[in-house]
């Protein structure tokens, strides 16, 4: 898995398995770090894309899903590969709540 969007560098700064760290707490770690950036997430034939700005999230796609839909489907994920590259710009905005009440939520229902 390699990033396709002209957008986002060629290089993951980051990648891993879902296995060993949780949808939750990957969505943390971003967000703390503040930084503009894309996360990847494929499981099976399902392709995810998280962009974060500034320690929000602004944009979620999850095949037809979009915004905060997407990232609530993303959070039920338990395995899959994730690829983080850092965001030459951020996308137009489709997520509009915290970041933190949405995992808040998944936690809740999970």
């Amino acid at each position: 898995m390699r990033f396709r969007d002209a957008e986002l560098e060629a290089v993951p700064a980051m990648e891993g398995d879902l296995a060993d760290i949780g949808m939750p707490a990957l969505i943390q770690m971003i967000c703390t770090e503040r930084r503009r950036s894309a996360l990847v997430v494929q499981r099976r034939n399902l392709r995810a894309e998280v962009h974060f700005d500034g320690g929000e999230i602004v944009h979620a796609t999850l095949g037809g899903l979009s915004g905060e839909a997407a990232v609530h489907q993303l959070l039920t994920w338990r395995d899959g590969i994730f690829e983080m590259a850092t965001l030459r710009t951020a996308p137009a905005r489709t997520f509009h709540c915290g970041w933190d009440q949405l995992v808040a939520q998944a936690a809740d229902s999970a």
